[in-house]
């Protein structure tokens, strides 16, 4: 079996990482010249050209309207049933049958909206319980 020995400290770890050669990072500065210059910079810039690649995509436009729609469609629910609106005690039946279509469009659409099935089952059968238990209970 293993056994404890001791703690180590923080401190300890970067003392040796700092007295390793292979580990330094002055010693990868001089392997890797633009490393030293502004490492978290060069990440940022890399980070905006993808950002911007992934943005003049087509395919992920039509993804992000479609997100952005069921997010709106999502809030306006919720505000709805917040609101506790006379409309939706008077047509909670049609309430219900929406949020049953919407769910089982958001099931059929996963891999557009990519979005997981079960997570999208379970908001569907809360929306359905809370309704039903709401306007019938």
């Amino acid at each position: 079996g293993s056994s404890v020995r001791g703690v180590i400290s923080m401190q300890d770890v970067l003392r040796v990482i700092q007295g390793d050669e292979r580990l330094s990072f002055e010693k990868m500065a001089k392997k890797f010249p633009g490393l030293a210059d502004k490492p978290i910079e060069q990440m940022r810039e890399e980070l905006k050209s993808q950002a911007n690649q992934l943005a003049s995509d087509p395919e992920t436009a039509k993804k992000d309207i479609l997100r952005t729609g069921t997010l709106a469609l999502s809030v306006g629910s919720v505000a709805l049933f917040a609101s506790q609106s006379s409309w939706l005690a008077d047509n909670s039946e049609l309430a219900m049958v929406a949020i049953f279509v919407l769910g089982y469009v958001g099931i059929i659409f996963e891999e557009v909206f990519e979005f997981n099935k079960a997570a999208v089952a379970l908001l569907m059968s809360t929306g359905l319980w809370v309704t039903y238990a709401d306007y019938y209970g």
